[in-house]
């Protein structure tokens, strides 16, 4: 635990009850800023993350409704 004046992330939730935190000059932690950096090598797509994650709620809704025997009112 960090044992000098408490500190919270400028960019995220962390704070200096995490074990080993580090800030820069700018308020930002090791922990965020590190996730960042991992983020861009490993080419991960927020988007493509959303539309993947979209389907498979479609996918779910889609199998729920097939279980189920649905009267459709024309009224």
């Amino acid at each position: 635990m960090n044992k000098g004046k408490y500190q919270q992330c400028l960019r995220c939730i962390m704070d200096t009850t995490a074990l080993d935190i580090s800030f820069d000059v700018l308020g930002h932690c090791n922990y965020c800023t590190s996730y960042l950096e991992r983020e861009g090598v490993q080419g991960f797509d927020k988007l493509t993350s959303k539309v993947q994650g979209f389907k498979k709620l479609c996918e779910n809704i889609k199998k729920a409704g097939r279980q189920k025997n649905m009267i459709v009112s024309l009224v």
